[in-house]
């Protein structure tokens, strides 16, 4: 309780007093009018025949001034002698009034409550008034997805563990306001499951509290699908090889959902897979298709695509000729491979363009030798390596590009009793004796096949 106390004025006599004093005794039987006062009917209000600690409490009382002039009554309510309470009140000669105060009961036992000359016993009981615990709120029925729009019922199981009856106001709140009400009484001990019915309203997550329970209800929005990720594997590939196709999906929405990927390969389709997810949550689709013809193709899913590159793995016959444009003279290029790789040489023009006009196939540990080239200084190139695709024409594998550092030429004169022509022959590893240096060369500056 509270202690409030009223301090009285301090300080000397004044003289005036004195004189009016030893007037009063000199006189002998003369009397100073002044006001009175008494206080009666103190009682004690309380909401139950039992008044527990913590319990508002209303202290009424009636105060009359008895004298003979009109004054102030300092009414100071004090319980077991500290001051809970004040209120001044200003009485004519014979005048009565009421007064009323709220204060809160303390700790159980008996306390003395005073009003100037009255007092009262407040007896503060030690038996628990209703006192009600919520628990087991949840939503039915468990595990539902819910959606805006739906009707949720919520339960929640009140028990009344005080030792008296009593009233529990169950106030449901979703986002702290106040949803859906319902009134419980309630014996001592007894117990008792409430329910009530809601809409769901925007998505996310929206906490219902009643009483001391709490509980979390997630409304969730649609489902939204999105392909993450498109694989070919083996890519690049060969001609009538079998192909996986994965595609990652995720639900990014809330609800569980099912969507329908569609495979094209070069705008064909492909085939077709569902997914079926509920929110947040993620798969990978295989699709096993054989790989079209040779060459690059274009693998869409959704709006992710990727290329293909499939190959068409082929081995020339040694001193195939895969591009000639230097017909019809008489030089002669004799090629030696002895190396353990295929290689392509190429003889190309020592001006830009670089192109192509001479290219033949020499196998690996075999040589070949060219016929019929006319005239004319070319840069020799040359590239050795396995797996030869007949489509790209190209290695595909352990491949290695050079150059000769010196360009050769090729030159036809007659002369006396014949025609003189030029013969050259290259070896395409290092021999002994060799007089010819070659220099790795880029991809980008390399002829190649046409």
């Amino acid at each position: 309780m509270e202690s409030r106390r009223r301090l009285p004025l301090a300080g000397p006599l004044t003289s005036s007093i004195v004189v009016a004093l030893l007037a009063t005794l000199v006189g002998g039987c003369s009397t100073t009018p002044s006001a009175a006062f008494a206080v009666s009917d103190l009682a004690i209000e309380a909401a139950g025949s039992e008044i527990g600690p913590g319990d508002e409490v209303v202290v009424t009382a009636s105060v009359r001034n008895t004298g003979d002039t009109a004054g102030t009554f300092e009414a100071d309510l004090t319980v077991d002698g500290s001051i809970e309470a004040q209120d001044d009140v200003d009485l004519s000669p014979g005048q009565s009034e009421g007064l009323r105060f709220a204060i809160t009961a303390g700790a159980p036992g008996d306390h003395e409550v005073r009003l100037g000359e009255a007092a009262v016993n407040l007896h503060v009981s030690d038996i628990v008034k209703a006192a009600f615990h919520v628990g087991d709120l949840a939503f039915e029925p468990a595990g539902a997805e819910i959606e805006p729009g739906d009707e949720v019922v919520v339960t929640a199981s009140v028990r009344n563990t005080g030792d008296l009856a009593g009233t529990f106001e169950a106030d449901l709140t979703v986002d702290g306001a106040v949803a859906a009400r319902e009134t419980v009484d309630l014996e001592a001990g007894e117990s008792e499951t409430v329910r009530f019915a809601l809409v769901a309203g925007e998505p996310g997550d929206h906490p219902v509290r009643l009483g001391d329970a709490t509980a979390t209800l997630r409304v969730l929005g649609p489902a939204a699908f999105e392909l993450t990720s498109l694989v070919v594997e083996p890519n690049p590939a060969e001609t009538g090889d079998r192909l996986e196709v994965v595609v990652g999906v995720s639900n990014s929405g809330g609800l569980t959902g099912t969507h329908a990927v569609r495979l094209s390969i070069d705008g064909k389709a492909a085939g077709t897979k569902e997914a079926t997810l509920a929110g947040g949550e993620h798969t990978t689709l295989t699709f096993s298709v054989r790989s079209p013809a040779a060459g690059r193709h274009t693998v869409v899913a959704g709006d992710i695509e990727t290329e293909l590159v499939v190959w068409r793995i082929e081995r020339p016959a040694n001193g195939k000729i895969l591009v000639n444009k230097l017909g019809g003279g008489m030089g002669r290029f004799k090629i030696t491979n002895g190396g353990d790789r295929d290689g392509v040489v190429i003889l190309a023009r020592t001006s830009a363009p670089r192109k192509s006009l001479l290219a033949v196939y020499v196998r690996a540990g075999k040589s070949a030798t060219i016929r019929g080239i006319k005239d004319g200084t070319y840069v020799v190139y040359f590239t050795l390596g396995r797996r030869w695709d007949a489509y790209s024409r190209r290695f595909t594998a352990d491949q290695e590009k050079r150059r000769f550092t010196d360009p050769i030429r090729f030159k036809t004169t007659r002369v006396s009793g014949g025609t003189r022509y030029t013969i050259w022959s290259i070896s395409l590893e290092a021999v002994p004796g060799g007089n010819a240096s070659t220099d790795p060369i880029g991809e980008d500056d390399f002829p190649g096949v046409p």
